[in-house]
């Protein structure tokens, strides 16, 4: 098996393409009332199991950005926090999934290489 680095596993296209979230889930629809809400917001109201919630909100963090749903505004975790879009205590779990997928984040203080 060959090792890769995580720069390397970054830059690749196909890899690109879904860290940028083209096709990510920004918010929930309300039919009835045409209401966006935000996945937090869904969360709050109960509309949303919490594992689910959070799986969404960790996978726009770790594309780099948080999206509002009214807005399509791309913010941060601490971004989105400040903005009501996640709750504090779901901001060092989100930081961790924003994190991860930086290519100069060093890489759980090994080294660059990641098998």
């Amino acid at each position: 098996m060959g090792e890769c680095s995580v720069q390397k596993v970054a830059e690749a296209h196909s890899m690109r393409q879904a860290l940028r979230g083209a096709n990510v889930i920004t918010g929930v629809w309300l039919e009835k009332t045409g209401q966006k809400l935000s996945i937090y917001e869904a969360l709050e109201k109960d509309l949303l199991q919490p594992d689910v919630a959070v799986a969404l909100l960790e996978a726009q963090a770790a594309t780099g950005h948080n999206i509002d749903p009214a807005t399509s505004a791309q913010l941060t975790v601490d971004e989105a926090m400040h903005a009501g879009l996640v709750g504090p205590e779901l901001h060092e779990e989100l930081l961790l999934a924003e994190k991860a997928m930086k290519p100069d984040m060093p890489e759980l203080h090994i080294g660059n290489i990641v098998p």
